[in-house]
């Protein structure tokens, strides 16, 4: 094994948690969204306990959507960098691998709210089924 198939291993594995974790999300919060009820003046209420899977639920999005606006704003920018100073389609060039960290960041954040606050559902759906 080279070491550009372990980058692509990780860019597939990565691009494919963004995406299920994005599926994911949405279900919960469609979950969230069938155990609402209506209040006085026919509001919806969420029941408190859906608050912080929601909370987390929503986070996950955020930290998807910061993922992929970063990335897009960093290769944007630095592909032009790269244009304007000459650079081939061919060149090979080094990049510092600390430019992605944000990236990543936002990548295992997304995955650790989204755990937590499926956990959260799981928990309220478990003492709602046993009450």
């Amino acid at each position: 094994m080279k070491l550009g198939d372990l980058r692509e291993a990780h860019q597939a594995c990565t691009g494919k948690l963004g995406d299920v974790s994005r599926q994911l999300a949405f279900a919960g919060i469609a979950l969230i969204w069938v155990f609402k009820t209506s209040g006085p003046e026919k509001q919806d209420i969420v029941p408190h306990e859906l608050v912080w899977p929601a909370i987390f639920l929503v986070s996950a999005l955020s930290c998807d959507f910061l993922q992929y606006a970063y990335s897009s704003i960093l290769w944007g920018v630095y592909n032009r960098l790269k244009e304007r100073r000459g650079t081939t389609t061919e060149e090979d060039f080094e990049i510092s691998p600390y430019v992605n960290w944000p990236t990543n960041l936002f990548l295992y954040s997304k995955a650790s709210s989204l755990a937590i606050g499926y956990v959260l559902l799981l928990k309220f759906l478990v003492s709602t089924r046993l009450a």
